[in-house]
């Protein structure tokens, strides 16, 4: 209980006004650990990522620089992401009237894909289908009920599954239950998010291959 918190590196200045600021700012002062993390992530992954589409040469020395990135990236913050993003779509960090509200919208939209996840669809799956539907299938497409959970096999198919289908399920559960607006939503995410891959990779496949493919 009185261990030192360890999801975040590193705060702004004690007393700053950025500090003060995040204070104000937030819903709860009990979540600036999770602001922390997810401010972390964004001042340190999201340079790495900028210097990796600067000057990351699409050769095999490329894919060196491409490795270091992902490995510092996701050594450093996946853990802690996961669950300070899977937090922060529970219960709003920031005030919405705050200067800062627009931080809300990092996690999903901005971080995600660093992390192999689309753009805006975390809210939808995890939230919309899979609490409200509470892991039961039909309507749960990420639901365990039809596999063992202590079976390396079905862990094997549950996940190709999630990785192969997703794209398509997630949009029809939408439609199948009356969400034509998370519908439309998710597909312009996936459009937008695909279309992104494709540019990057025909830009510089290396940098593809590390900064959006392998992440997922």
């Amino acid at each position: 209980m009185n261990a030192p918190r360890r999801e975040y590196y590193f705060t702004f200045p004690k007393g700053g006004w950025l500090d003060n600021l995040v204070d104000e700012s937030l819903c709860d002062h009990k979540d600036k650990p999770v602001f922390n993390m997810l401010m972390n992530t964004t001042l340190v992954s999201l340079p790495l990522l900028a210097c990796l589409f600067a000057f990351c040469p699409n050769t095999k020395m490329g894919h060196v620089f491409g490795f270091a990135y992902f490995l510092t990236h996701y050594v450093l913050f996946l853990h802690s992401f996961i669950l300070a993003l899977h937090y922060s779509t529970h219960r709003r960090l920031i005030k919405q009237d705050s200067p800062l509200a627009w931080f809300n919208k990092v996690p999903l939209y901005v971080l995600c894909p660093t992390f192999g996840l689309p753009s805006g669809i975390y809210y939808l799956h995890h939230i919309v289908m899979h609490h409200c539907h509470d892991n039961c299938i039909p309507y749960d497409i990420s639901s365990s009920e039809p596999y063992q959970r202590d079976n390396i096999l079905h862990w094997a198919v549950y996940w190709f599954r999630f990785w192969a289908t997703v794209w398509v399920e997630l949009p029809f559960f939408a439609i199948r239950t009356g969400l034509y607006k998370y519908a439309a939503q998710s597909v312009g995410y996936f459009v937008v998010y695909f279309s992104y891959l494709y540019n990057v990779y025909k830009w510089n496949p290396v940098v593809a291959t590390w900064g959006i493919i392998v992440p997922f």
